[in-house]
């Protein structure tokens, strides 16, 4: 999970971000999660969901084609470390710094929007006998 470091009023979030032209989502996944976190490392993704979202109840009046992937990566990072992203998609010149630490998944946890909804899916899941839960 991560905090931005001078944009506090976002909220918590996971890795995310938009799907390029041409680009499939499961390759977007790992790129978003390369360019948010650092880690390179990454193996075993699989995908969580699909689905469409309603942005309106965001204050967007937008619907997202939604992709949600479960990375595992054996890279080492410590508990909490940051991270500038250097090519921001909005188009600024500035990196943007992002405080990233884990978290059990079924840690009382709050997370910004749209993350907030599929985090609940996720551990519905693996209580269910999905992805290893510890991962």
């Amino acid at each position: 999970m991560f905090d931005h470091v001078h944009f506090p009023e976002a909220g918590t979030q996971v890795p995310g971000g938009t799907i390029e032209v041409d680009e499939r989502p499961e390759s977007a996944a790992l790129r978003e999660a390369n360019e948010e976190t650092g880690i390179s490392n990454f193996y075993d993704v699989c995908l969580l969901a699909n689905e469409p979202i309603d942005m309106r109840p965001f204050g967007k009046d937008e619907m997202l084609d939604a992709w949600f992937y479960h990375l595992k990566t054996g890279e080492r990072t410590g508990e909490c470390w940051q991270h500038a992203e250097m090519l921001p998609s909005d188009g600024g010149t500035e990196p943007i710094w992002f405080k990233l630490y884990w978290v059990h998944l079924f840690d009382k946890t709050t997370l910004n929007a749209v993350d907030t909804l599929q985090l609940e899916a996720v551990r519905r899941r693996i209580k269910n006998g999905g992805p290893d839960a510890s991962s």
